[in-house]
This record gives structure tokens, C-alpha cells and sequence, in this order.
């Protein structure tokens, strides 16, 4: 996914398409009311706070006004005093604006603890100066990549602070935290990392993979990278279980960077899911879509699922999710051997296995 699109999401900015930076034109900066009443534009929220010093090099910064703005641009200068080229991008409103250091280049982005300077300009207003740092996060491996191959990460769904349906993220990470999911690092080089996800159970701190759902590669795709220490893998559809109902994550990318000892993973995480994942999680013992009424009794509907299973479908986007490591447990069917790391199940096994007797 273009990272000016995730870091979007992640403030819940719908954006349009590229605005070229320039001046505005024969606006004061201030905005007059049908009743001609003045109202003096200013800022509202920056992304990062001026002062910050753990901003993500990999992050758009994200500029919100008091009111809409005819035109604003940005001069970003590093250490050095290098001026970083940007693209921006307004909101539907044209109240807020996000700059994108180095446009759509895949190969560079603001480097790894370092200070900028941004000197922020809309309309006639006199430029406004945010000072920040970004952190260590995106700093390579300490013990190499190849450190990563056999381990199995976790990751933590509850942590997500989803921005996509808007105004509800508190509650569908509620309802996910409960979700399992892993992640097992098969290979990683030459810009590739090679991973399955696969769904688990957690009691305490005993990861037991589920055999009766099949795991899902999620970096076979020529869309998935490796920029060491980043990543991101999808999509691709993986089979979950919650509260004994079955369903899917489909179209599930993740994003992340791991920090520099191997032992935690930040990032993103996009996909479409089938709301009645949800359902006995709202509404025990209630009726096929109570996940979706909730949602329409909350202002927000339900789309119809690319797999065409009805209007039961949200797109759901979030940052800020974490993983760890952990040992998952996998245990065959039908010989009880146990291999300590997430195992790859095929569908073809599973309905072997639903045959056999061994799953429901």
C-alpha cells in the first residue's frame, strides 16, 4: 500500500489526489461567514507535535486547520540544511493537508534520529516553524536479518488504533483483541520476506495453533518488500475463529518495522472483514448481522464483500499495532507430535483432517 495512504488512515484524513505545493493566491487567511462574520484560519492539530522527537521516518506529516484553507505548502529542512522535496494532498474539505517527504519514492525517507525543522504556510498566514526529531524505529537489525528466520511473532490486535471506520476504533479493538494471530518468518533477503500467518488459540501464555484452519503465505505476492528492518506482506485471505465463529480476514496486508534487537514489531494493518466474525462477540446468541446493526445504529453501513457474501463487509484500517515474539504450538492430528513454531496447514489437510473426524 502507497505510505501516503496508510499514514492517511492513520489520522482518518480522506485524501485526494497530488495538489502541486505553491503559494496561495489573493486569500488573507481569514474566511468570511454568510453573516460576514471574519474568522481567522489557523492550526489546528500537527502530526507531529512541534517538538516531538519519536516521529516515525516512514510518516507523512499531517497539517489540520481551525477552518478550510485556499492553498497551503511546506518547507522542510534537515540538519544539514537540505530542503526535502514534499508532495501534499488536501481533504475532501480542504482542511487539512498531508506532506509526503519524497513523494512516491519507495527508496528514500527522512533518516533515523534526526532533528527537522518545518516552516508551515497557508494562504497570507506568516509561516508557522515546527521543530521535531524522528526515532530509532527503522534503524537495521542489530544481529542481522537473518536473525528473524524460524521465529514466530504475534500480533497484538487490541493494540491497533483503528482509523478506518472512523469513530469506532475503541470498539473494534475491544472486539479484536481476542482475535490470535501469528506470523512465521520463513526466509528474508533481497528485499523479500517470506512469512505465513496462521490463526492460534492463547491460554495464558501457550500459543496453540488451531489445525483445522489453514495458514496463509502472506509474502508470495510481488507486492510485499523487505527494507530492512520494514516490512510488508499481503494480501492475502486468512481463515480466523472468534467466539466459535468461523470467518475471514481477506485481503490482509501488514506493514511494520521491527526495532533493532528483533524483539518488537510496530506497523499498520489493512483488510476487509466479514462483520459476522463479530456477531455472538456483540450479541450473544443473537441473529446473523448484529455486528452490522450495531455498526448502522452508530451512523455507519456495511458494503457488500468482494466475495460477494452479501452487504456484511468492512474495510478496516489501523496503525500503532504491536507484536512480539513468541513460540506457537502446533500439534499434528493425528499423531500428537508437536513442533514448537507455526506449522504450515493446507486446505487440502484441513478437509483431510474434517474427514478423519479431527475437526468440526
Amino acid at each position: 500500500m502507497d505510505p501516503r495512504i496508510i499514514v492517511g488512515l492513520i489520522l482518518g484524513i480522506p485524501l485526494l489526489g497530488p495538489t502541486p505545493n505553491g503559494c496561495g493566491g489573493e486569500d488573507t487567511g481569514v474566511v468570511v461567514t454568510d453573516d460576514h462574520e471574519e474568522i481567522f484560519v489557523e492550526l489546528k492539530e500537527t502530526f507531529p507535535q512541534h517538538g516531538a522527537q519519536d516521529f516515525y521516518h516512514r510518516d507523512n506529516l499531517i497539517i489540520e486547520f481551525t477552518d478550510d484553507v485556499d492553498d497551503a505548502w511546506i518547507e522542510l529542512i534537515d540538519e544539514e540544511g537540505t530542503v526535502i522535496p514534499c508532495e501534499s494532498e488536501f481533504n475532501a474539505s480542504w482542511t487539512a493537508v498531508t506532506f509526503d517527504p519524497f513523494g512516491d519514492s519507495m527508496d528514500e525517507h527522512l533518516a533515523v534520529e534526526q532533528s527537522y525543522t518545518a516552516f508551515l504556510s497557508w494562504d497570507d498566514h506568516e509561516p508557522v516553524e515546527l521543530n521535531f526529531a524522528t526515532s530509532d524505529l527503522g534503524t537495521t537489525l542489530t544481529n542481522g536479518e537473518d536473525s528473524l528466520i524460524g521465529r514466530d511473532f504475534w500480533l497484538d490486535l487490541g493494540t491497533i488504533e483503528f482509523t478506518s471506520p472512523t469513530g469506532v476504533g475503541v470498539l473494534l479493538s475491544q472486539y479484536l483483541a481476542d482475535l490470535q494471530l501469528v506470523m512465521h518468518v520463513e526466509d528474508v533477503g533481497d528485499h523479500r520476506i517470506e512469512m505465513i500467518g496462521g490463526f492460534v488459540e492463547r491460554v495464558d501464555d501457550t500459543y496453540t495453533q488451531n489445525p483445522c484452519y489453514a495458514t496463509t503465505r502472506m509474502s508470495e505476492q510481488e507486492e510485499s518488500l523487505w527494507d530492512n528492518p520494514y516490512f510488508e506482506a499481503g494480501p492475502a485471505d486468512l481463515d480466523v475463529e472468534l467466539q466459535g465463529t468461523a470467518g475471514q480476514l481477506t485481503d490482509l496486508i501488514v506493514g511494520a518495522s521491527f526495532t533493532t534487537d528483533g524483539q518488537l514489531l510496530v506497523g499498520t494493518i489493512d483488510t476487509e472483514l466479514d462483520m459476522r466474525l463479530l456477531d455472538q462477540t456483540v450479541d450473544p446468541g443473537g441473529n446473523e448481522g448484529a455486528a452490522c446493526e450495531l455498526m448502522a445504529n452508530l451512523g455507519l453501513s456495511c458494503q457488500v464483500c468482494s466475495s460477494g457474501a452479501g452487504p456484511y463487509c468492512m474495510e478496516l484500517s489501523g496503525y500503532g499495532m504491536t507484536g512480539e515474539p513468541i513460540e506457537a504450538v502446533f500439534i499434528h492430528p493425528e499423531t500428537d507430535e508437536a513442533n514448537d513454531t507455526l506449522t504450515e496447514v493446507t486446505e487440502e489437510q484441513v478437509e483431510d483432517w474434517i474427514n478423519l473426524g479431527y475437526c468440526d
